[in-house]
């Protein structure tokens, strides 16, 4: 199967642009992007990597809210981008959710599919 890579770092990049990525992680170091499939799982996304990673967490007293304030230190704000996939109310809501639970700023903005577009039309010319 062909393949073609795209030219942004991570998804993020894909799903912003590079310079819109950039001017994002400018605007807020502590961001979390709430991508349209993390926005769309919530919480529930981490309960269950927190189960899968560290199944004995209850025995060892460590509970999900001493889990997610591990992974989220330092953070300060959730961005949930609106790239037009999936349910926006549904994201809308669960990215709230996420923000309020660690008391983080939350923001939104419109993302694009165009580069993941570009990428997938790159892999279909080269079969």
């Amino acid at each position: 199967m062909p393949t073609a890579t795209l030219e942004e770092d991570d998804c993020v990049g894909v799903l912003l642009t590079a310079e819109g990525y950039a001017n994002e992680r400018k605007a807020c170091t502590g961001t979390f992007y709430a991508i349209p499939y993390f926005a769309s799982k919530g919480l529930a996304w981490f309960e269950d990597e927190l189960r899968e990673k560290m199944p004995d967490h209850e025995e060892l007293g460590l509970g999900f809210r001493w889990y997610m304030d591990q992974l989220f230190d330092g953070y300060s704000r959730c961005l949930l981008i609106d790239t037009g996939a999936g349910d926006l109310e549904v994201c809308e809501a669960t990215s709230r959710e996420f923000a309020d639970y660690l008391g983080l700023k939350h923001e939104s903005r419109s993302g694009t599919l165009e580069r993941l577009r570009d990428g997938l039309a790159r892999a279909r010319s080269l079969a």
